[in-house]
């Protein structure tokens, strides 16, 4: 069994958000870079704003790791997905990321 931490971080230029799978001594074991451009979208807040950080764990016997990103047009879902079955979940709305299209 392994404990894997799933962060998802909004940059500082406030354009996307970075996500990355942490596995044992805190490696990356998996990422992937979100760009609310891709998804017609754009930051309203203010450039001094400090990206905000969202993270979940979750523990599992599993030979691979990855994650996936939907969006329902309110917010995105980030999984962390173990052999292909999701292990954790995070949501992040429109708007606590203060962004519009």
């Amino acid at each position: 069994m392994q404990t894997y931490e799933l962060v998802v971080t909004e940059d500082d230029s406030h354009a996307g958000l970075d996500v990355e799978v942490r596995g044992a001594d805190d490696l990356i074991v998996a990422s992937t870079r979100l760009d609310y451009e891709d998804y017609g979208e754009e930051a309203l807040r203010e450039d001094d704003y400090d990206g905000e950080t969202w993270t979940a764990e979750a523990t599992a016997d599993v030979e691979r790791v990855d994650v996936e990103v939907e969006t329902d047009g309110s917010g995105f879902t980030v999984t962390l997905v173990g052999d292909d079955e999701p292990l954790e979940r995070i949501y992040v709305s429109r708007q606590d990321l203060e962004i519009g299209g």
